[in-house]
């Protein structure tokens, strides 16, 4: 049985990818109690149980908190979630670093993952929506107003020399 007394403290794996912050504007090595290296960029520090980096659980031996809750599911997660989500972490947390564009991401909602996992597994690996919310740690510039169909439809009627594109 697991102690869920206090929480588990974890160490969490850090992505590089080449548009992470570099050296001392990088803010997730001062987040983690790491040096920052000026050639490396750190990019995404990943929080919870993905098959590709879950979180180690400190005091465990090294365990990760992906094979941690596989072993007890209904004790990390409670009976509730389990319920809802199955046998997995329903979300997993992570703190971006960027210091230069990233390129857009779109995730489906929940009938359409569900859908896709159905069909592809190899492809969408879990049945899950990617909902995605930014809470923003210090300054950060993102760009909103995406149109729907209808206003690119409009916009590209306007603009027929980049309709053809």
């Amino acid at each position: 049985m697991i102690d869920l007394t206090a929480p588990l403290p974890l160490r969490n794996p850090i992505k590089h990818y080449a548009w992470g912050a570099r050296g001392e504007s990088a803010l997730i090595p001062g987040l983690v109690g790491i040096p920052a290296d000026r050639d490396t960029p750190y990019a995404e520090l990943w929080i919870g149980a993905h098959a590709s980096a879950p979180s180690e659980v400190q005091g465990r031996d090294g365990a990760a908190l992906d094979a941690l809750i596989a072993a007890d599911p209904v004790a990390i997660l409670g009976e509730r979630c389990v319920r809802l989500f199955g046998s997995n972490l329903p979300y997993m947390l992570k703190v971006l670093c960027v210091s230069r564009p990233l390129s857009v991401q779109v995730h489906p909602g929940r009938a359409l993952a569900a859908e896709l996992h159905r069909t592809d597994r190899a492809a969408y690996p879990d049945p899950h929506a990617k909902s995605e919310v930014v809470v923003a740690l210090d300054s950060f510039t993102a760009l909103v107003g995406f149109q729907n169909g209808a206003g690119v439809d409009r916009f590209l009627r306007r603009h027929r020399s980049l309709a053809e594109l």
